[in-house]
């Protein structure tokens, strides 16, 4: 019989939408706010674990109306249980009746199961990581400079040139802009822009969120090597499960292709592998979890393959968990957490997102090691103890 302390005994599930600077636009989808929904889960000592589910259809396969529905029901399905009780009951329950859809929504429960156990056992999130996984080398011991990224969404020229002004002085040495081959010469134009207005020597991606056939990757590639403009990296520019697409673009693209939708865990790795071409790897906890997130990363690694860490359009207490395993990680090569830049409020109190600096540090603390806002997190809309 677990221990009453340890055991969960009640929940919250709480809705948050906040408006962000600008709209953020990606190839079939455009949000000016940021919605998502937090679950709390409380223990017996009064010790409270907190989640983020943010999902995006194209990725997650889920939506929030349904995680308003379903998170509900199984957060209950929680009560009474030890943490470990309740990781087993998603790991071999609910993985296995709903891990083909509720991506986002088994992510959120997932963080906030392991956020609660690190506060019992009193470790950090990035060490729990390390102690699951069986990884011996004390990563998260070492201490990291992490420079994030900032994403220029698919916005109108003059939108464009505004962003980047009020970014200006953030220090980003890394741009990526979404384009979404429905327009190659808006496509080309806003990329054009970008170039023209990042600082010397930084380094632009591109990311096409599956929008491209190979023709127009190709057609918008060759216009900006016409005007002498460097990519290092194309993210998912075809449709997810197109892989002759995939191999076609990775064998005449002059840089590589970083896989983001067509790679979910582990298994989808090895059939990307298959194929036999080069590739860089996209890590986001919403879409794969956040225990094979961290997996998936160290066999990336293990294989040589170059790493970006990502995420929706997630605020600070998601992009601080995937900080976590970032850490865990070792560090990647890419950093790609820069979307709560865009939220006009944030929901903690004690990330470097509050700075207006590229430099991103993991909080201190146990678990996710953050202090949440009273205004989103201080009242419970869904309650059931």
């Amino acid at each position: 019989m677990p221990n009453s302390e340890v055991c969960l005994r009640a929940f919250e599930v709480v809705p948050v939408s906040v408006p962000l600077k600008t709209s953020f636009s990606i190839t079939g989808s455009t949000q000016t706010s940021y919605f998502g929904c937090f679950v709390k889960l409380t223990d017996g000592a009064g010790r409270v674990g907190v989640g983020e589910c943010c999902p995006l259809l194209g990725a997650t396969a889920d939506t929030l109306p349904e995680n308003l529905r379903f998170l509900p029901e199984r957060s209950a399905q929680c009560i009474g249980l030890s943490v470990d009780g309740a990781l087993e009951l998603l790991d071999d329950e609910w993985m296995r009746d709903y891990g083909h859809h509720f991506n986002a929504g088994l992510c959120c429960l997932e963080m906030a199961l392991l956020d609660l156990k690190c506060q019992q056992i009193g470790v950090s999130l990035a060490e729990l990581m390390c102690r699951l996984s069986g990884n011996k080398t004390n990563h998260f011991e070492v201490p990291l400079d992490i420079e994030c990224d900032i994403t220029v969404p698919a916005i109108s020229l003059i939108e464009t040139e505004r962003f980047l002004k009020s970014v200006g002085g953030f220090g980003f040495k890394s741009f990526k802009v979404k384009v979404t081959g429905e327009n190659i010469a808006a496509d080309f134009e806003r990329v054009k822009l970008t170039h023209g207005l990042m600082p010397r020597g930084s380094q632009l991606t591109l990311d096409g969120n599956q929008g491209f056939s190979a023709q127009n990757a190709l057609s918008l590639i060759e216009l900006l090597q016409v005007q002498g403009i460097d990519v290092s990296l194309f993210e998912q520019p075809h449709p997810k499960n197109d892989w002759a697409t995939f191999v076609d673009l990775a064998t005449q693209l002059p840089f590589p292709i970083c896989l983001d939708e067509s790679v979910k865990n582990r298994k989808d790795l090895e059939q990307a592998l298959s194929y036999g071409v080069p590739f860089w790897l996209n890590l986001k906890i919403m879409k794969s979890g956040i225990r094979e997130s961290y997996l998936l990363g160290l066999q990336a690694k293990e294989l040589g393959i170059p790493l970006m860490i990502g995420g929706m359009v997630e605020s600070d207490v998601a992009m601080t968990c995937s900080l976590h395993v970032l850490k865990a990680l070792g560090g990647v090569d890419i950093v790609d957490l820069d979307t709560p830049f865009f939220m006009k409020e944030l929901i903690s109190e004690n990330t470097a997102y509050h700075k207006a600096s590229s430099s991103l540090c993991v909080p201190e603390g146990l678990g996710l090691g953050l202090i949440y806002s009273q205004k989103y997190l201080g009242e419970s809309r869904i309650k059931t103890v």
